[in-house]
């Protein structure tokens, strides 16, 4: 998650000017929407400060609480923990940049990484999502079936090398 957040937090424009305040709302978007949270804790927003090397606000739990008070709110409060009320998860949609259906596609794409155990596979797909979300979307396409076809070939050669073989020496495409 440290690659990810980082990555986040150099992608916000101005982003040392950022108040602390400012910041817990977006490092509660990048937990919510990016990294696929249902809902967060405040000790999560915390290792978003310390991940990308900032002073740990001491008050996280009274910040979002005090989002549970405005008109309207910024979070929703959860059993779990907190969320991003809609109208704030799309004005801070709008400030970084990012269009509603590319956030949603962004998640869900985000969410299939930690569905990979750790190795190449994992971060191949990490570098595929990573051209989505700039807009190089060939590549996005390319890294993609790549990745598709890496994972055929690998499951046709643990488990169905043998029929494989089999299905191939049968149909020799019209060649002696």
């Amino acid at each position: 998650m440290m690659m990810a957040v980082n990555r986040f937090y150099n992608s916000i424009e101005n982003a040392r000017d950022q108040s602390q305040s400012a910041l817990v709302e977006l490092f509660v978007y990048f937990l919510t929407v990016e990294a696929g949270h249902d809902a967060i804790t405040p000790r999560q927003v915390a290792d978003c400060f310390a991940a990308c090397d900032l002073v740990v606000p001491g008050n996280v739990s009274a910040r979002l609480s005090e989002g549970l008070k405005g008109k309207p709110p910024k979070y929703i409060k959860t059993i779990s923990g907190y969320k991003l009320q809609r109208h704030m998860r799309e004005v801070l949609s709008r400030k970084l940049g990012i269009e509603v259906v590319t956030a949603q596609t962004s998640s869900t794409l985000r969410g299939l990484e930690h569905k990979l155990p750790a190795g190449a596979d994992k971060e191949f797909l990490k570098e595929a999502i990573d051209c989505f979300e700039v807009g190089a979307n060939r590549a996005a396409i390319v890294m993609t079936w790549i990745l598709a076809m890496d994972h055929l070939f690998a499951h046709i050669l643990a488990h169905k090398l043998t029929e494989f073989n089999t299905a191939l020496s049968k149909d020799k495409g019209g060649q002696n």
